[in-house]
């Protein structure tokens, strides 16, 4: 078999077609973890990392041009010592709904529309075509934005005392997804393949609510992004951390190709259970620990999960090999490196 580009290998494993190779992909490195990568295989500072280890995806996402955030969050502050101090996580923050008690409160919040989005970006990204399997637009949570909006305590609790205001906020949020799908499918002329959806409603240890919630307030929104996405001929891919197993048969009764990231150390995302109920439908991303042994392991024992996944997971198509999230300045830059040598995306 000739070789196949990353948009054809990726499309080809999801259809369970012949592929000349496991498709690859990667959630993001750290700046630290790729410096590292590029100088053990000798690549320039400026290498993109994710063309240095063979990643046949790529993420896209229109820019966000409307008016200008009346809430804005410090990530970075100096010390007494003229020190710099840079965030990873949210910080303490005031959240623009957390005092809303009524729909009127909430239905005036002012929400983006994609009319507040350029898609310019986008479209010369894909004018000729790609070789890489594109996928957006973007980050774009239903269950998260409401914890941004109400913060995730009042969030969780309105679920049950103030359900009105859940429901207000999920349809404009629903509103403002579908409309960058066909924003940037009508932009690009329909050269992104995946619609990528996200949401991280679980734990380790399974939801963060109970699936009766989930299913009267997250899944109808979520269906209707698939249907607009699948109407537009587009793979559907769905971003959600944790343990969702208890849900996973829904997602993929409303049409769900692509799962990202399958944390497959998670006791409901067990590879051997998820190939033998949803090998043939559904596709998994993912599977190769960043809490465990990218980490921990060596490169030895980063190949042996890599031949594993591709056994449990692999056979006959429907896997992605990629990291299970962002790999971090934890993470030897030598597992990284074994972790595609294995999956056969760079030689070595």
């Amino acid at each position: 078999m000739s070789d196949l580009t990353g948009r054809e290998r990726v499309l080809a494993v999801v259809r369970r077609s012949p592929v000349d190779r496991v498709p690859v992909g990667s959630m993001g490195f750290s700046e630290g973890v790729a410096r590292e990568v590029r100088r053990l295989l000798g690549a320039p500072e400026d290498t993109d990392i994710n063309a240095l280890l063979g990643v046949d995806m790529r993420a896209v996402a229109p820019a966000y041009t409307g008016p200008d955030f009346a809430f804005k969050p410090e990530h970075a502050r100096r010390s007494f010592f003229a020190s710099s101090h840079k965030s990873y996580a949210d910080g303490i923050v005031e959240r623009p709904l957390r005092r809303a008690s009524t729909t009127r409160e909430v239905e005036a919040f002012p929400w983006p529309t994609a009319d507040d989005y350029s898609f310019e970006e986008m479209a010369k990204r894909c004018a000729g075509g790609s070789d890489l399997a594109l996928f957006g637009p973007g980050w774009t949570p239903t269950f998260s934005q409401l914890c941004e909006l109400f913060g995730i305590e009042t969030a969780l609790i309105n679920l049950i005392e103030k359900p009105g205001l859940i429901e207000a906020a999920i349809e404009r949020i629903t509103d403002l997804i579908c409309g960058l799908v066909r924003g940037m499918c009508r932009a690009t002329g329909g050269q992104i393949p995946i619609f990528k959806t996200s949401d991280d409603v679980a734990t380790q240890r399974g939801l963060m609510f109970s699936p009766t919630l989930w299913r009267r307030f997250f899944k109808p929104g979520l269906a209707r992004q698939l249907e607009v996405a699948r109407g537009l001929g587009m793979l559907t891919m769905m971003h959600s951390c944790g343990d969702i197993g208890e849900i996973l048969p829904e997602l993929v009764d409303l049409g769900l190709d692509i799962l990202e990231p399958t944390q497959a150390h998670l006791p409901g995302l067990n590879p051997e259970r998820l190939r033998r109920e949803f090998g043939g439908r559904l596709t998994f991303f993912g599977a190769i620990s960043t809490q465990t042994v990218l980490p921990c392991g060596t490169p030895r024992d980063v190949r042996r999960e890599v031949q594993e996944r591709l056994r449990t997971l692999g056979e006959g198509g429907g896997y992605i090999v990629s990291p299970d999230h962002q790999v971090l300045d934890d993470v030897p830059a030598e597992n990284v490196i074994a972790l595609y040598q294995a999956a056969g995306s760079l030689s070595g």
